[in-house]
């Protein structure tokens, strides 16, 4: 008995001065990459970073093996007979070996491998820096390259692309059309490994929605709205019910496709799967504020925004049921917007009171000048003045003179 504890205390203890000396020298490459001059990091140091992360399992792995072998001696009672049955046991023997490994490591050890590397690529993976994009995309090529029969990484690749693209677009045009065709390249692989996964078939409609939106040619243009307006009709027959791709597939007949008929279809039949959702009474609300301010006939614009009125408090309530205080200020700031280019300024006063207490600590300066002014429209200059005031104190200097204008002018008003 005590052999034995010693023999697995020994054992034991052995793994772990290799399991710290490992993770030692995980902390010593981080540390290493933040001291780097202008806290800048390169690929090659996020890649030693993941090659030690994951060397930490492989060595696990080794040491499981290597006690199993060493264990295999003392259970077998004729171990030294049984490989010392000459050399075809041992090429027999070295062979398998050689299969099992090959089987681990391709089965078991690199799809972690994999998530070590997806997962390191998440900080990156964030932001507008084009070149964190760039070591995002590095990462989830890394998983990919370990993992090529699993389509989960190819989505989050894909969107990398997507968003450098984005970002170069203005100054890099052709490293951008290589980042669509990579990334139509492997969305297209992604949906060939499991076609029934909408997401790849969805990603493949927002691809070819964005390349319309940024390519300079007329007809190339049309031709990848329509082949997007193609893959967003086969991803609602995955999933019928998912109200975000419907709401998309308007948007592409509302902007690139031109066809406004079609995408209120597509958002009504939307409300019916889920009538909860605000995202698609928001998308509605202003396409009818885009009616109503485009319209020329007066009682054609006037219906247009009434619609438009009721819709947008039809999304801030579902708001309120789903609790996203985001949204819902954005839709008071659409709302009071269009009331007040209607001079509903009563209605838009109300409406941008009840966004104030939402507004963030850089935008509440904002909501009081606007505030402010509608006051002034409506022969309140003393609460306009009182306003005005407020937004003098919480705007950025930058913006302080254009509300001591406001201020001026507000002052300089004939008293009641």
């Amino acid at each position: 008995a005590g052999l034995t504890l010693a023999v697995s205390g020994g054992a034991a203890l052995l793994f772990w001065f290799i399991h710290a000396s490992e993770l030692a020298n995980v902390v010593k490459t981080a540390a290493l990459i933040q001291q780097q001059s202008n806290n800048t990091v390169t690929l090659e140091s996020i890649t030693a970073q993941v090659t030690l992360l994951e060397r930490l399992l492989t060595v696990y792995y080794l040491f499981l093996i290597a006690l199993i072998l060493v264990l295999a001696r003392y259970v077998v009672p004729d171990y030294p007979r049984v490989v010392a049955r000459g050399y075809v046991s041992l090429a027999a023997f070295g062979g398998m070996a050689l299969i099992v490994a090959g089987l681990i490591s391709y089965t078991n050890l690199r799809i972690i491998h994999a998530d070590i590397a997806y997962k390191l690529a998440d900080p990156f993976a964030r932001g507008e820096d084009p070149t964190q994009w760039e070591y995002a995309i590095e990462l989830y090529q890394r998983a990919n390259r370990y993992a090529p029969s699993e389509d989960y990484y190819y989505l989050f690749l894909g969107r990398a692309y997507l968003e450098r693209a984005r970002l170069i677009q203005a100054t890099d045009p052709a490293e951008t059309q290589r980042m669509m065709e990579q990334a139509e390249s492997d969305l297209i692989l992604a949906q060939s490994i499991n076609p029934l996964n909408t997401d790849h078939t969805a990603n493949l409609a927002r691809l070819n929605r964005f390349w319309a939106q940024i390519t300079p040619d007329a007809t190339q243009k049309g031709q990848m709205a329509q082949e997007a307006s193609d893959y967003y009709a086969r991803a609602v027959v995955l999933s019928p019910n998912n109200v975000v791709i419907w709401n998309e597939w308007a948007v592409l007949h509302l902007g690139l496709l031109q066809d406004p008929t079609r995408a209120v279809e597509l958002l009504e039949h939307s409300l019916e799967v889920d009538p909860q959702y605000f995202g698609t009474y928001g998308i509605l609300a202003q396409y009818y504020a885009q009616t109503a301010r485009q319209s020329t006939v007066e009682a054609d614009k006037q219906a247009a925004y009434q619609q438009a009125v009721k819709t947008y408090k039809e999304a801030i309530s579902h708001v309120i049921k789903k609790r996203d205080a985001a949204s819902k200020y954005s839709y008071l700031l659409e709302l009071g917007d269009l009331q007040s280019t209607f001079t509903d300024y009563e209605n838009a006063i109300a409406t941008f009171e009840e966004a104030h207490p939402l507004a963030g600590q850089n935008q509440v300066w904002r909501i009081e000048e606007t505030l402010a002014k509608l006051y002034l429209q409506t022969g309140q200059p003393a609460t306009a003045l009182e306003l005005a005031n407020a937004a003098l104190l919480n705007a950025p200097d930058t913006q302080k003179a254009r509300v001591q204008e406001l201020i001026t002018a507000i002052q300089q008003q004939p008293s009641p």
